[in-house]
């Protein structure tokens, strides 16, 4: 896993027959050019804002395996995690930081 690894904080939408939202939540897709997967667990908007980016990595570490492997790989190959779209998180010494 060598290229880009983003955070995109994303709302979630359910639609029922008839095209109307059914219900909406909010979270976050971590992703590369191989490997993708996602979280819709929390229920308000404000909620998944509240998180830095530096929170929304150390989320992701913990999500899944395959959010476990991204971070994990930006790590070894000191590689930026890019959160939002332009924010770059780097693990300087064992610890996240936003640059």
């Amino acid at each position: 896993m060598s290229n880009e690894i983003h955070i995109a904080r994303t709302e979630f939408r359910t639609f029922g027959a008839d095209g109307a939202t059914v219900y909406t939540s909010y979270g976050y897709r971590i992703y590369d050019n191989e490997f993708a997967t996602y979280t819709n667990m929390f229920e308000t908007l404000d909620e998944i804002l509240s998180y830095s980016p530096v929170g929304l990595v150390e989320h992701a570490s913990q999500l899944d395996r395959i959010g476990m492997g991204l971070v994990s790989s930006a790590e070894e190959l000191r590689h930026p995690i890019i959160v939002d779209g332009w924010t770059r998180v780097f693990c300087i010494d064992g610890a996240w930081v936003e640059i």
